[in-house]
């Protein structure tokens, strides 16, 4: 009898002792399922233009961030775990206090973060005499500095590149932009390359031939690069090799109807998928996704993405691939950030969601895949302040392996917790049972 009370006496208190820690779990589950608006940036005047990517493990996040109104805007970085968290400390990674330091393009690459970013004066005549170009810097796994800035372009054109797209091939970055040399007509596409150290490969390449070529998208496919960009209203493709050279003539993708701009790229196992904002058939603004073949060619029609109707407008979209699924988020409305998936035959899954809080004005949408989830990085004007802010979308099919992958990476390698949560479920196992046997 005496053995009894001492069993029932240790297993109410092994009982009692692991409550906390399937607290804990549930808790944890229940992040799967939603991280919602976090604040990452802490400035005290505005931070613009954020760029994320996923590395299996965190997510890097780089913005540009004017600290107050008397400073020019510098360049920072932070990592975030799955759910949004920040594990580091943010980091200027830029160092140019006299110059506008704008529009980061974030990659992940050989254990590395690398991100591009453009810097200009906002003096037209003083970019001209003294000049401006764009900058890359590497960053280790804890976002520090690793090999210092390096500059991509030369100042000798008294122009401003901006805009940066990055790539890594697996051996080398790719990096595209655009620019408005004077000895050449408007403003066009350029490319360069550079190794996993840091140093230029190749001289910088003219790609595009229409006037007014902006806003390039490059993407790695394992084979070559796809490049889409924007030109005199059309969305332009073509692909290049490993060294910048073009592989054929450019395509036009999108198909007349009114102007396209803004695209964005993204390579799935055997296809591009391409969004952009344009022009339904019915002259309605919208956001619209196409796949193309290995060469460029259509695999499916124009598909609209989102479902504007008489003065609404959307802009602005991101585009990722995971398994058999785009990810595609866009700035719709009165500024607020949406999200939806589509198939890979371009047929949109489940409905379109909105991301962003009604009180507050949301732009500039970036999107990376996580383990479980899609992390959106965006920027916010609640408040007093312009932020970035994260949230993460589960997957629209999460399986139970992804679930537990999720849940061991948030414990940031505290395994300890895994084996106290093992032992309280065997405890709470003889519990039971031990209470079974006492009713017969």
């Amino acid at each position: 009898m005496k053995n009894k009370n001492h069993l029932k006496l240790i297993l109410i208190i092994g009982g009692v002792l692991t409550v906390p820690f399937f607290i804990a779990l549930s808790v944890s589950a229940a992040r799967l399922v939603l991280t919602d608006n976090l604040k990452i940036s802490n400035t005290l005047f505005k931070a613009t233009n954020p760029d994320i990517v996923w590395t299996g493990q965190n997510y890097g996040l780089a913005w540009s961030d004017q600290r107050n109104s008397q400073d020019e805007p510098e360049i920072y970085f932070t990592k975030l775990n799955e759910f949004g968290e920040r594990v580091v400390r943010e980091t200027k990674i830029s160092d140019s206090s006299d110059k506008i330091s704008d529009e980061p393009a974030i990659v992940w690459a050989d254990n590395l973060y690398a991100v591009a970013w453009s810097e200009y004066y906002q003096d037209e005549a003083k970019n001209k005499q003294e000049g401006c170009g764009l900058y890359m810097s590497r960053l280790d796994k804890e976002g520090k500095e690793h090999g210092g800035i390096i500059p991509i372009t030369s100042d000798k054109y008294g122009s401003c590149p901006i805009h940066p797209s990055i790539a890594w091939s697996g051996f080398n970055y790719g990096i595209a932009w655009h620019e408005s040399r004077a000895d050449v007509q408007d403003s066009q596409i350029y490319f360069i390359k550079f190794n996993s150290l840091g140093q230029r490969q190749t001289n910088e390449i003219q790609i595009s031939e229409m006037a007014n070529s902006k806003k390039p998208s490059l993407f790695w496919t394992g084979s070559d690069y796809g490049l889409v960009w924007q030109s005199e209203g059309e969305i332009y493709f073509t692909r290049l090799d490993a060294d910048g050279n073009k592989k054929e003539k450019d395509i036009i993708i999108s198909d007349g109807n009114g102007t396209s701009s803004n695209p964005d790229l993204v390579w799935g196992d055997s296809a591009y998928g391409v969004v952009w904002q344009g022009h339904d058939e019915e002259d309605q603004q919208q956001i619209l996704f196409v796949q193309l073949n290995e060469e460029g060619s259509k695999k499916t029609e124009i598909v609209t993405v989102s479902n504007n109707q008489d003065e609404e407008y959307s802009n602005n979209p991101s585009i990722v691939w995971r398994k058999d699924e785009y990810g595609i988020s866009w700035q719709q409305e009165e500024d607020q950030i949406f999200f939806a998936a589509f198939d890979h035959s371009g047929r949109k899954k489940g409905r379109i969601l909105k991301i962003s809080d009604n009180n507050s004005q949301a732009i500039d949408p970036a999107l990376a895949l996580g383990v479980s989830r899609y992390g959106l990085a965006w920027q916010d004007s609640r408040g007093n302040n312009q932020e970035i802010y994260f949230a993460g979308l589960p997957f629209s099919e999460i399986d139970s392996t992804s679930q537990l992958l999720a849940f061991i990476k948030d414990l940031n390698g505290n395994s300890w917790i895994i084996l106290l949560i093992v032992a309280a479920g065997v405890l709470i196992i003889l519990l039971l049972i031990y209470l079974v046997r006492k009713k017969k």
